[in-house]
């Protein structure tokens, strides 16, 4: 099975259109997150994906909460459309 790279669909709308920007406003949310509140494992996390320009701090911030060193055997990605209602 080939693989291929996707095409971004909304670079530059949700996010910016190009690597060296979007690295770089990466690093400024991860700089501004929140630090750990707790030293032991994290069990589960749930962070908002409404495009980095809306909630890319609150999801640096949740993402942070993750150990550097941590090891997961199961991580598990799920989105809903806002048109749910969850």
């Amino acid at each position: 099975m080939e693989v291929k790279d996707r095409v971004p669909a909304v670079a530059g709308m949700f996010y910016e259109g190009d690597s060296a920007s979007l690295k770089e406003h990466l690093s400024k949310l991860f700089d501004q997150a929140k630090l750990p509140v707790c030293d032991g494992e994290v069990a589960a996390l749930i962070v908002p994906h409404a495009g980095y320009i809306y909630s890319g701090g609150v999801a640096a911030s949740g993402f942070n909460q993750i150990p550097e060193n941590a090891e997961y055997e199961n991580c598990f990605f799920n989105r809903f459309k806002s048109s749910n209602g969850f």
